[in-house]
């Protein structure tokens, strides 16, 4: 049970980064319609929507804890994770704008 926990939050952890601002911004894009209003939409839901998984990942946290009878003695596995997670995930972005990323077709070099 301990495992599945830590593989949850392992997982949770980095589409926190990458998935809740994704999946937030595909559910919001049909709904508003128009980019521009889109926009003010998502500044406040990605980081609400980011919160509420964060809130839910610490649930988990807790969980872990009390099955691993670890409860009160530190802070878990989740805030290393979620540190780990966040340096993966800015990593990426970094390796993905300097290396895959196109230039925009109105940027001539």
């Amino acid at each position: 049970m301990a495992a599945l926990l830590l593989a949850v939050m392992g997982l949770g952890c980095i589409a926190l980064w990458l998935g809740v601002p994704a999946l937030t911004l595909l559910v919001l894009s049909p709904v508003v319609g128009h980019s521009d209003s889109l926009i003010f939409y998502a500044l406040v839901l990605v980081p609400a929507a980011m919160t509420a998984f964060t809130l839910l990942l610490a649930r988990v946290n807790r969980l872990y804890m009390r099955v691993t009878g670890t409860f009160g003695r530190n802070g878990g596995p989740f805030e290393p994770m979620l540190i780990a997670s966040l340096v993966a995930a800015f990593i990426a972005l970094v390796v993905w704008f300097l290396v895959f990323a196109d230039s925009p077709p109105w940027v001539t070099v």
